[in-house]
């Protein structure tokens, strides 16, 4: 993993907001989900809580690529970025 890290190539998971591009290496940003994570950017710039955010988005209707409410770790990553 840390070879491919020092060669610049993509290690681990696909990060929520992104999709791999057609060559399977380039990260594509997904606009739906862009738009996620600006409205947990914008909730947290307000001064909620995390918790608070992820129970935001799920009452905008928003959830995860799984179907599932967000959880507080996700929330953290995605303003955190």
């Amino acid at each position: 993993m840390a070879h491919k890290k020092t060669k610049g190539e993509r290690v681990g998971a696909v990060p929520y907001g992104y999709s791999l591009g057609a060559d399977g290496h380039a990260l594509v940003p997904v606009a739906a989900e862009q738009a996620v994570i600006a409205e947990a950017r914008r909730l947290k710039a307000s001064g909620l809580a995390l918790r608070a955010i992820a129970a935001e988005l799920e009452r905008a209707g928003m959830v995860a690529r799984n179907g599932r409410r967000f959880e507080a770790a996700q929330v953290q990553r995605m303003v955190a970025a």
